[in-house]
């Protein structure tokens, strides 16, 4: 990051369109990795270590905390996933911020030669969807305690460890049961009912509990789901619609 400050002030932009790039799509590619690490580093060394339900309290709240932080700045978020354009020369060209300056822009950019704020909040935004993607992996070994690392309390270690095979998938039988019956039943498939839909894509999928499901293990769900269940699916369908805009 230093670098990147003495190289912006060594060799001054030549437009302002060199600018907005720098501060839209440079910067923050950094900057969002190193808040990511300072973030786990923290995390790590803040985590309870006593009972399940804590940690999982703990990690829970970490969640809760980056769903609001999206929700408090959705349509700048919304604006920069679409491509616009239309407000650049406002967002990311230093000294411009006028009325759109929100109180927590203001907060971040403790440098007005190196920041324009915003350039911040998409580096949060980067580093928040790798968290949240770690966060949900480690609550998903932290429930089902398939390794002596996990059950230890290292969490977060787990949710690098990546399968291989089949297509891999961090959640659990009822949660894709959920989510591929309401898929079918939202017409998303129109040729098949669930049941020949899980037929023909379940074989594929895999977790770290089973090494791939069959359509019979899954339908025995039919009358399990639970609120939690629905909860984690609803989350992801919101990362879904997060990221829809980059397709």
């Amino acid at each position: 990051m230093e670098l990147l400050r003495t190289n912006i002030t060594e060799q001054p932009f030549k437009s302002e369109q060199e600018e907005i790039v720098f501060f839209k799509e440079v910067k923050p590619v950094f900057c969002s990795l190193m808040m990511y690490h300072v973030k786990c580093y923290r995390m790590e060394s803040r985590k309870p270590a006593g009972s399940m339900e804590a940690k999982l309290k703990f990690l829970h709240a970490e969640l809760q905390e980056i769903d609001t932080f999206f929700a408090s700045h959705l349509a700048f978020f919304e604006y920069y996933r679409s491509g616009s354009t239309a407000m650049d020369d406002k967002y990311f060209i230093r000294g411009r911020q006028d009325e759109h300056y929100s109180m927590e822009v203001q907060y971040l950019c403790s440098d007005l030669s190196f920041s324009t704020g915003y350039d911040l909040l998409i580096a949060r935004l980067l580093a928040n969807e790798l968290l949240a993607a770690d966060i949900n992996e480690a609550i998903y070994n932290l429930q089902n305690n398939t390794t002596k690392e996990e059950k230890t309390g290292n969490v977060l270690h787990a949710a690098f460890q990546k399968g291989k095979g089949y297509v891999q998938t961090s959640y659990r039988a009822k949660e894709l049961y959920v989510f591929l019956r309401s898929l079918v039943d939202a017409e998303g498939v129109i040729n098949h009912t669930y049941k020949s839909f899980f037929e023909l894509i379940v074989p594929g999928i895999a977790n770290k509990q089973s090494h791939a499901f069959s359509p019979t293990s899954l339908l025995k769900y039919s009358d399990k789901v639970d609120m939690e269940t629905r909860d984690n699916v609803k989350r992801l369908l919101q990362k879904m619609i997060r990221n829809i805009e980059n397709y």
